[in-house]
């Protein structure tokens, strides 16, 4: 395939799901950043074109198209159902085992790593509010009002609400994935201390496993159920 550098991030992972892998990889933001084009991600890290083509090109030859899923062609409440079911789980199942493991390597490595984890401490625990809160909006208010107007599309007063909570859905992303970049940022892409132990690597392992299932998690928000809801319904 050739990749156009005018094409958003957003849109070639939703036909590429593993280009994520890529983006990754660079530490490019195709989520809460998914409408910036290729070319622009490029221009920021400096990077040369030739070797991010190579590398989706790379994906996009291992991928197997029975095994992904064409979300264009999914109604809202398939995909609302599909975000609450695969990514929410998950992510309370990363957060039930990284929040013990965290506690106690603080305790565990404080002596050596004190200030360090006291402020990876409280970095975890705004983006645990932020995701427990926003998790609960969505679950409780946006979705059952999305597959409610997914049922009667002529409902003006539900539209306009659906729209309003969707854009308040995409500021929350922002805020979560800053969060998710300054922790990344502050563990040095989650590499453990050469005298970490078994708990320490788990932990910074796990705390990967989360940034990057919930940057996927906003892309399939953003870039393809929200973005479905605004182009087609925002007047």
């Amino acid at each position: 395939m050739k990749f156009n550098t005018n094409t958003t991030l957003g849109d070639i992972v939703t036909a590429y799901p593993n280009a994520a892998e890529v983006f990754n990889t660079h530490h490019i933001d195709y989520c809460c950043n998914g409408g910036d084009t290729l070319g622009k991600a490029i221009d920021a890290i400096n990077l040369e074109e030739d070797v991010i083509i190579s590398e989706l090109n790379d994906v996009v030859n291992r991928t197997v198209t029975a095994d992904v899923t064409n979300w264009s062609d999914a109604s809202m409440s398939d995909m609302v159902d599909y975000v609450v079911n695969r990514y929410h789980k998950r992510a309370y199942e990363l957060i039930g085992e990284i929040q013990p493991l965290l506690s106690k390597i603080m305790r565990v490595h404080y002596a050596s790593h004190g200030e360090e984890l006291l402020h990876l401490h409280h970095l975890y625990s705004l983006l645990l509010m932020e995701l427990d809160e926003h998790f609960a909006k969505e679950e409780a208010s946006l979705f059952p009002q999305i597959k409610a107007f997914d049922l009667d599309k002529s409902d003006a007063t539900l539209k306009a609400s659906v729209i309003t909570e969707v854009l308040e859905a995409e500021s929350e992303h922002d805020a979560a994935g800053d969060l998710i970049k300054e922790i990344d940022a502050f563990t040095h892409h989650y590499v453990a201390p050469s005298d970490g132990c078994n708990s320490y690597k788990r932990t910074f392992l796990l705390m990967k496993e989360l940034e990057e299932d919930t940057f996927r998690h906003i892309h399939m928000e953003n870039s393809i159920l929200f973005k479905h809801i605004l182009d087609t319904y925002q007047s």
